[in-house]
């Protein structure tokens, strides 16, 4: 098993992520194991040579990491994945049923930042990705910020080091959308960060 469960309190993950009187971020450290994060992060390896370096200046938002997206998700090869995979939508699934939503997690996302870059500004996601978004983290130490706008008004940092899950408030229904978090990862970069990406958007499974 990849993800520890009992690291995780799933009726107070779905509380926090849907009172909106918070920031909709729930960090939780120490949720992958070691050596799991280390059999993520070789896995994962095998993939960047195929990531593209992101465009410097996306909307508002600067950004300076690789990626790439699996969309439907598949199955890769790697053995590792395809558990983390499974694992995901299992608890994907379990939160869905204490928040009041469903569907399938259908993007794979790995996110390359280089040790030194400059992260990625304030910034919300997209409005099509839907109930839930999920980082897992297999290598670095950088704080997850989430903050009230592009300008880093009131700044909230949580740890999310290696062996971390940072989840994310993605809307419900069209009156939560106002409700997405700006959040961002802060540079210079004091390590490499390795970052697994999961979401799901109704329209990738028309």
């Amino acid at each position: 098993m990849y993800i520890n469960l009992d690291a995780l309190n799933l009726d107070e993950i779905a509380d926090e992520l849907y009172d909106f009187s918070t920031r909709g971020v729930v960090a939780v450290p120490n949720v992958i194991g070691e050596l799991p994060c280390s059999l993520l992060h070789y896995a994962t390896q095998q993939h960047q040579e195929k990531a593209k370096k992101a465009s410097e200046k996306h909307g508002k938002a600067t950004q300076d990491f690789e990626s790439i997206y699996y969309e439907p998700i598949g199955m890769p090869p790697e053995t590792a994945i395809r558990f983390i995979i499974k694992e995901y939508r299992e608890l994907y699934n379990s939160i869905g049923e204490r928040a009041g939503f469903s569907g399938e997690p259908n993007s794979l996302g790995m996110h390359f930042y280089p040790k030194g870059g400059s992260g990625i500004s304030p910034h919300q996601d997209y409005a099509r990705e839907k109930n839930l978004i999920a980082s897992i983290v297999l290598r670095g130490n950088t704080p997850f910020g989430v903050c009230d706008d592009h300008d880093k008004t009131n700044a909230t940092y949580f740890d999310a080091q290696a062996g971390s899950i940072v989840f994310m408030r993605a809307a419900r229904t069209i009156e939560e959308q106002s409700a997405r978090p700006f959040h961002f990862v802060e540079g210079p970069l004091e390590q490499d960060r390795c970052v697994l990406l999961f979401r799901y958007s109704p329209s990738r499974d028309a």
